[in-house]
């Protein structure tokens, strides 16, 4: 195996990392982590430490098997991270987190149509929009601060 390319698949109730052959796309190792929330003050969030811990042990395994060429991270639509400066700012809201029927009258107000985003109006936290709504509204989001999002997990 000349390269290897680590999927990293941030999954609501397990989190899976496989490695896979380049070349001829041949799974070579599969571990997982059962995926567990935490209360913050003001939601529940997704254990970055937790998977943050387990992901280093794994990557440090996988690494000796030969390089790695690229790690591919994907998840949930609905999942994304704050970061600012080169961390985390804080843990990312677990989409099952409760939403108010008060900010949900809030973001509804401001959301834009189904005929502009494509997406209809779900429940909980099911749309990216309410959570970033709800931080905006607690005064969690500052200036420069970036989203990783998305299955591709590009920055926005």
């Amino acid at each position: 195996m000349d390269r290897s390319v680590v999927v990293l698949d941030v999954g609501k109730t397990v989190v899976k990392l496989t490695l896979w052959d380049d070349e001829t796309g041949t799974l070579i190792r599969r571990r997982t982590l059962a995926n567990r929330s935490i209360e913050t003050k003001r939601y529940r969030a997704l254990d970055a430490a937790h998977i943050e811990g387990w992901l280093e042990s794994v990557l440090r395994e996988f690494a000796t098997l030969g390089p790695i060429g690229a790690i591919i991270p994907v998840a949930h639509g609905a999942a994304a991270a704050v970061i600012r400066g080169n961390s985390l700012a804080y843990p990312p809201v677990d989409y099952e987190s409760r939403v108010s029927p008060e900010e949900r009258t809030r973001y509804e107000i401001e959301r834009d149509p189904f005929w502009v985003t494509g997406s209809p109006s779900l429940p909980g936290g099911l749309n990216l929009g309410v959570q970033l709504h709800q931080l905006e509204n607690w005064q969690m989001l500052e200036e420069g601060d970036r989203l990783l999002r998305d299955r591709l997990g590009t920055e926005h």
